[in-house]
């Protein structure tokens, strides 16, 4: 039945349907609560005037007195919702007005009890009382018009109570409540309507997305066209873009070990102590040609897929494109191969093109070159708003290669579910500190002499010689580095840069 509706409607049709359901039941509850109540307050009424008739009417049918008998039955006729009154007594019937002489045996009498009936069409209940036993006090007073059985309990009262009025209120408070949970019911499903329109919202959203990224035709799909089904979309979208993943799987792979080449690149530094020189320039010729083919990859493949892309994977592919030209630009430049015959002489003739450099966009790109890792290693990295706005007076392809260690370490010692943060303080005012904060354990005794000052065997892969690098880039820049580490708090690397050209201190060699 609800095959041909989309989740949303589905949604506010079972929780319309839950919703009556709900309310009707409570109704009906409520109802017959205050009807059962309202029916018993009748029936205690009905008892005590049943029982208070036969009281007062004991000694007046005692002594056969019909006028007082009858003044008591008119006294409580008169009361409100009485429609009878009538007293059995040894075989005879006093009514309102006339006695009916009938003959009724006295184990016919009923016990004091209460019952419903519909007495000239209307609900009433007609409630039953015995006169009391005379006591054996009065023997022999007065005369005795009924001596047959004057010893034993041979008389009964019969009151019949209108509660026609019950019923009648109970009637109306059904249909006040029918209409009260009709409103209910509307307001709910006008809410549900709001409510479910926002939680699907983004499954909507993530349907068009899918539906016009693997659509042929997706330059002609508008926000606006209907959606059948928001699973189903996503299903056939996810199977569209299966099969483009499918034919488009090379370049892809291609695109994957740029990333990877990074790493490469840090592992490298890591070795550059154990390696000649002319192993550095087989290096750079090795990662030239593979960065220019993917770099051609890259922009083909781009252009071939730019009208099927969202905005964001357009950024991103941008982002991609110009991390492989700042790559080819280090190794053409020769800033790779300067770098590292650096680090092998400990000399300082690597050369520091220093520039104002916004902290907070090199930290991003790390973030989206590490992006993998961080999948990989389920570790959440942030940036935090002390960085906002923040700038340093260096060399920004030899701060990212800084950031690009930092946070590499810190998500490989953090665990999984951890965070990466990074942020920044001012210091004395012309120096900025940039901070890197893993969430791991801290680093042992036995290593913290010295990191930092020499290659350190560590049993997470890049921890020893990068960090090395760091304090060579960052010495060349005129700063310094160092770190805090405990076992509770993890561990806090951070560097410190000059923020001008005037703050601006010259390093040695």
């Amino acid at each position: 039945m609800l095959k041909g509706l989309n989740i949303r409607k589905r949604l506010l049709v079972f929780g319309a349907i839950w919703l009556a359901v709900c309310l009707t039941v409570l109704t009906l509850y409520f109802v017959s609560q205050a009807k059962e109540a309202l029916l018993e307050g009748a029936n205690k009424r009905s008892l005590i005037i049943a029982s208070t008739l036969a009281d007062q009417a004991r000694n007046a049918l005692y002594i056969g007195n019909e006028d007082q008998v009858r003044a008591l039955m008119k006294e409580v006729s008169s009361q409100p919702d009485v429609l009878d009154v009538r007293i059995y007594y040894n075989g005879v019937v006093y009514g309102i007005d006339n006695a009916h002489r009938t003959f009724m045996e006295p184990s016919s009498f009923p016990l004091q009890s209460t019952r419903h009936i519909l007495f000239h069409g209307l609900h009433a209940i007609e409630a039953h009382s015995n006169t009391m036993r005379k006591s054996k006090s009065q023997e022999g007073k007065g005369p005795s018009l009924f001596s047959k059985i004057d010893q034993e309990e041979n008389g009964n009262v019969v009151v019949i109570l209108s509660v026609d009025d019950i019923y009648k209120q109970t009637s109306k408070l059904l249909i006040k409540a029918g209409v009260f949970m009709i409103l209910v019911l509307a307001g709910g499903v006008l809410l549900g309507w709001v409510v479910s329109g926002r939680m699907i919202l983004p499954l909507r959203q993530l349907a068009y997305h899918v539906s016009a990224l693997t659509s042929d035709a997706a330059n002609t799909h508008t926000s606006d066209e209907p959606f059948r089904d928001e699973l189903d979309t996503i299903r056939g979208g996810v199977h569209n873009l299966k099969t483009q993943l499918d034919r488009t799987s090379a370049e892809l792979e291609r695109s994957q070990r740029m990333t990877a080449a990074l790493e490469e690149r840090n592992n490298a530094l890591a070795k550059i102590i154990s390696f000649k020189e002319g192993f550095i320039y087989q290096l750079a010729h090795e990662l030239i040609n593979p960065l220019s083919s993917l770099s051609k990859h890259q922009s083909n493949f781009f252009r071939s897929t730019s009208d099927r892309l969202t905005n964001e994977e357009k950024n991103r592919y941008q982002r991609m494109q110009e991390l492989t030209n700042r790559l080819m630009q280090m190794i053409t430049e020769e800033e790779l191969t300067k770098l590292l015959s650096a680090a092998v002489q400990k000399s300082g003739n690597i050369g520091v093109s220093r520039v104002q450099v916004d902290v907070t966009r090199l930290i991003t790109q790390v973030f989206f070159t590490l992006e993998w890792l961080q999948h990989k290693a389920t570790v959440t990295c942030v940036i935090g708003d002390s960085l906002k706005g923040r700038e340093v007076y260096a060399d920004p392809v030899h701060v990212e290669q800084i950031l690009f260690n930092l946070i590499h370490n810190a998500i490989q010692v953090s665990p999984p579910g951890g965070c990466v943060v990074v942020d920044a303080r001012s210091i004395s005012g012309n120096l900025l500190e940039v901070r890197v904060k893993d969430s791991g354990f801290g680093i042992p005794h036995t290593l913290r002499s010295r990191l930092l000052r020499e290659r350190v065997e560590s049993t997470h892969q890049g921890s020893g010689q990068g960090l090395m690098i760091c304090r060579f880039l960052v010495e060349l820049h005129g700063g310094e580095i160092g770190y805090q580490t405990d076992k509770i708090n993890g561990t806090i690397f951070y560097f410190k840069l000059p923020t001008s050209a005037q703050s601006f201190i010259e390093a040695g060699p």
